[in-house]
């Protein structure tokens, strides 16, 4: 009888073992589908309208020395960043300025407004800059628009804006910006080289016209 009895008693303690692996299971299972309630001395509170004008102002800081380190892919991360802590602050009736008011934080005074206006455009403009440098000049004129829009005779804004255009071939464009940019900045060294590829360009444009011209009468 030694040998079933071993048998049994092998196999019992199997059993036994097996049973208290499913039960500890089931134990941590039962754990963790119970709900954590969170602790309300723990909750985070909302950022003040002045703590989010310090971290966009640190972003676009990180930014402008990724610029400086011809990081340009890398520094439109950082200025995108910027608007996600500005964005619709400085604007009464946007969702963003709601979302603050249910919070309990009070809409930012006259001297934040234009802080958050001012961040607005350097990051804006920073970013048009990097799309120059990345040879995107379409993303460049979404950008550069922006900052027109508040501010129209911006000569930086207006410069890069011809700058976008010479890039694309729209001459006139080009000119009419650039002259813009000329009136605000006479001395402007940057500007005044500019100017000075237009003449070239649209020779070369009129020869490509006269050319393809004389093609297609050709053809006739």
């Amino acid at each position: 009888f030694s040998f079933p009895f071993s048998f049994l008693f092998i196999n019992l303690i199997k059993f036994k073992s097996m049973a208290e692996i499913i039960s500890e299971k089931d134990t941590k299972d039962t754990e963790a589908s119970e709900p954590v309630v969170p602790d309300p001395s723990k909750k985070r509170q909302p950022l003040s309208i002045n703590e989010k004008i310090d971290k966009a102002e640190a972003f676009k800081i990180e930014g402008n020395e990724l610029v400086k380190a011809g990081e340009y892919k890398k520094a439109i991360l950082k200025y995108s960043r910027v608007f996600a802590y500005i964005n619709g602050l400085n604007q009464k009736d946007s969702q963003m300025a709601q979302y603050q008011k249910s919070l309990g934080v009070e809409g930012p005074s006259n001297e934040e407004n234009d802080q958050i206006t001012k961040l607005q455009i350097a990051a804006w403009s920073n970013l048009t800059l990097c799309h120059l440098k990345l040879n995107e000049p379409n993303k460049a004129l979404d950008q550069v628009a922006k900052v027109l829009l508040r501010e129209p005779n911006n000569g930086k804004a207006l410069f890069n804006k011809g700058r976008a255009y010479l890039m694309l071939n729209k001459l006139e464009e080009a000119k009419q910006n650039l002259q813009a940019a000329a009136q605000i900045f006479p001395k402007d060294g940057n500007i005044r080289k500019e100017l000075a590829k237009l003449p070239a360009l649209f020779e070369k444009q009129k020869q490509k016209e006269k050319a393809t011209w004389q093609a297609a009468f050709k053809k006739i």
